[in-house]
């Protein structure tokens, strides 16, 4: 099916009107792209992500706000066009219309296409829906399969990458796992995989603890195995105490520099002696930051660097 995208051009200042204006016509989704505002994204504080895309980043700062929306290439969606395009000139403020027609491309197919099969060390990361699962030749190895989801996860990220290899060297048949900020799951289902006898694993994200569940009954983990919760360790006291029910032999955590910085004072309380906390998602420039925080029985053991980011791996002395 062809599509209409249509895109109206205002100032930052009529954006919302404009938006709204548009429910009028039948249209409630829309797509806002406002420079102005991603110049205040960027400025804000940054205590809650440590990378931003080039693509946003370049957005020109200028005043050159749109509000684009999709219409069907049919009788209906040419009508509503034409309201549009004869309602425009009347709106107390300047706005121009542009409109081209697009394919009904199913992206997530197309996307599908493009994720291969990855391997880190003994452990191949297999996408549900690659062919090769229905092989019947002997695996020797771990074949981890993913649905990824929404969650953060999928072993194409060098943090996820680094903590697949990290585990590899850490875990050990009967070690106790944490997987603070679970994301896909895959690091809970990897360690358990390698010979871990338990993993809890949590995450503020609700769409990871969903994620985590699927992806652990798709590489057929007992339930009886893992415990996902659902919450904050670092300010919730109630979810941190029931994670600082068991002591972990190994703690994983692929997240940003400033939560793992929050999270380093409760690690060595979790941790048994001589444990390893393995910590990723740090981009170059704050490895520093996180080696400068870290409590003093917590050991850097190696910092392994991939594509611009840091994994540390700590032992508890």
């Amino acid at each position: 099916m062809e599509w209409k995208k249509v895109r109206i051009h205002v100032t930052s200042t009529h954006i919302d009107a404009l938006a709204a204006w548009l429910q009028d016509f039948g249209i409630a989704g829309v797509e806002i792209i406002d420079p102005q505002e991603y110049a205040v994204f960027l400025a804000q504080d940054k205590t809650a992500w440590d990378y931003v895309d080039d693509a946003l980043v370049n957005i020109p700062t200028g005043d050159a706000a749109c509000v684009v929306c999709y219409l069907p290439a049919d009788t209906q969606g040419a009508q509503t066009l034409l309201q549009i395009k004869e309602a425009l000139p009347h709106l107390p403020y300047a706005a121009r219309l542009e409109v081209e027609s697009v394919d009904d491309t199913d992206w997530l197919e197309e996307w599908k296409k493009h994720f291969a099969p990855i391997r880190a060390g003994c452990v191949t990361i297999v996408p549900a829906w690659d062919e090769s699962l229905h092989s019947q030749e002997p695996k020797t190895e771990i074949t981890f399969v993913l649905d990824p989801g929404s969650a953060f996860g999928t072993g194409q990220h060098a943090t996820t990458y680094l903590c697949v290899e990290a585990l590899q060297d850490y875990v050990r048949p009967g070690h106790v796992l944490l997987d603070a900020g679970c994301g896909s799951g895959i690091l809970s289902v990897i360690g358990l995989q390698l010979g871990a006898e338990f993993v809890t694993a949590c995450d503020i994200d609700p769409s990871a603890i969903s994620s985590t569940h699927k992806n652990a009954a798709l590489n057929g983990i007992d339930a009886g195995c893992m415990q996902v919760l659902h919450g904050n360790i670092i300010t919730d006291k109630s979810m941190r105490d029931v994670v600082a029910a068991k002591q972990y032999d190994v703690i994983v955590a692929n997240i940003v520099a400033d939560v793992v910085i929050a999270l380093l004072p409760l690690v060595p309380t979790l941790l048994k002696p001589g444990g390893i906390f393995i910590a990723s998602g740090i981009i170059d420039g704050r490895a520093g930051d996180v080696q400068a925080s870290l409590p003093p029985d917590l050991s850097l053991v190696s910092n392994q660097v991939r594509e611009g980011w840091h994994c540390l791996v700590c032992k508890h002395v």
